[in-house]
């Protein structure tokens, strides 16, 4: 059977597919709902893991005849395989599944301290392929400061020069703001709702600083609606597009990481920065870092130096 869930997108069209969830499904998906709310996770967070829920709970009911809470370890890794299929005959890409799987584990892994079974313990999300950055370059970053209308400006050059992701700038508030420090320092809260200290050049606070009108969030939709990630991005895509720049807002943050890394050659700080939960994930922005590697292994000299080339031992 293939995975139904597949053919919507979050938000109105999935609500109307799986509008006839049980009841039971209905009710354990809003008590996990309002834990993700107690817990700080951003909207964006919040709205991908009850789709992933729905998503599971539709297949649940009409490939298993069960549901969420009564779903056995067979039952998740039946949809495991699932998920491999799209309706079309494809094949779901790898981000695709580790997307679905990881929400659902930390949704059983909620449940389990409550003191339910965990069925979803030994289920393993496909590894993450590791991406090579592609920061923008000084040139058009120049441009892209001097050309973009105010709002996708100072968005944009809060990941190229304070390393936030979209989703990071879309949720800042007045609040966390510390102007009372030199430089200011930002709390930016990441990925999982964990947060981290991020200073503030003064020359990013000039820019920043008039859309700081109080404790609430800097941001709002021109209909006054709530800002998400995919906003900031779409809305940064289309102004830089206009400008005829082929870069998009996590190409900022990209170059911020190396630069940061090129001038501190600390990756542990690079690593606390950038809100990465692993180091592994910051080594790839030591790349840019190669030329600087290569002096320092060249100044790392010792008794070799001076001493006289000799040949092979013969005989």
């Amino acid at each position: 059977m293939a995975y139904q869930g597949d053919m919507t997108s979050h938000g109105t069209r999935l609500r109307l597919l799986t509008s006839d969830l049980q009841d039971g499904d209905q009710r354990t998906i809003a008590r996990h709902l309002v834990s993700l709310d107690l817990d700080g996770l951003s909207d964006e967070t919040r709205n991908q893991r009850e789709g992933a829920l729905r998503r599971l709970a539709w297949w649940l009911e009409h490939a298993r005849d069960t549901n969420l809470d009564h779903a056995t370890e067979h039952d998740l890794r039946a949809w495991t395989e699932a998920i491999m299929r799209t309706t079309d005959g494809g094949e779901a890409s790898n981000s695709t599944r580790r997307t679905y799987i990881s929400h659902v584990r930390s949704f059983y892994l909620w449940r389990a301290k409550a003191g339910h079974p965990n069925p979803a313990m030994l289920l393993r999300p496909p590894k993450k392929r590791q991406t090579v950055p592609r920061p923008v370059d000084e040139s058009s970053l120049g441009v892209a400061m001097r050309g973009l209308p105010d709002r996708p400006r100072i968005w944009y050059a809060l990941g190229a020069f304070a390393g936030l992701r979209a989703g990071e700038v879309a949720a800042m508030r007045g609040i966390d703001l510390d102007d009372s420090e030199h430089p200011v320092m930002m709390t930016i809260r990441g990925k999982g709702g964990k947060e981290r200290q991020v200073p503030c050049s003064p020359e990013l606070w000039d820019i920043l600083k008039p859309h700081v009108l109080g404790r609430g969030p800097l941001w709002r939709t021109a209909t006054g609606g709530k800002v998400t990630g995919k906003y900031i991005s779409g809305q940064v895509a289309d102004a830089l597009d206009a400008l005829g720049l082929r870069v998009r807002h996590h190409s900022g943050r990209h170059r911020f990481g190396r630069k940061f890394y090129v001038a501190t050659k600390d990756i542990r700080a690079t690593q606390e920065v950038l809100g990465h939960a692993s180091v592994s994930t910051t080594q790839i922005y030591t790349e840019g870092a190669r030329p600087v590697i290569s002096t320092g292994v060249c100044k790392v000299t010792g008794p070799l130096k001076g001493m006289k080339r000799r040949g092979p031992r013969r005989g």
